[in-house]
């Protein structure tokens, strides 16, 4: 998950496609796998650990493949450059205008 979102090519909708889409498969694998071993769904089917490590797996597995493959239909190419120096620019200027206001 971690790798999907520094990921360069990581873009802004494979990102938010590949969660919400992981969540929607990942509900519909728990509650599916929990309607197919016990034959209805019940808060009791729901909490048994299968169910619950389907659901699991399947959100995290299908969301990073829908975002890895959203980013390679579509890269975004962000610079990560432009951010360190971006966050650089924030966190110096802060300490400095905090040093000048003590030494005046």
């Amino acid at each position: 998950i971690t790798f999907c979102l520094t990921w360069r090519k990581c873009s802004g909708i494979g990102a938010i496609l590949g969660a919400v889409g992981g969540m929607c498969l990942g509900i519909t694998g728990w509650f599916s796998t929990a309607a197919a071993m016990s034959g209805a769904v019940t808060i009791q089917s729901l909490g048994e650990d299968m169910p619950v490590l389907v659901g699991n797996v399947t959100s995290i597995v299908s969301g990073g493949l829908i975002c890895v493959t959203l980013g390679l239909i579509k890269p975004q190419n962000f610079q990560w450059e432009e951010m360190r120096d971006l966050l650089r620019h924030f966190m110096v200027d802060p300490l400095l205008s905090v040093a000048d206001e003590l030494e005046s």
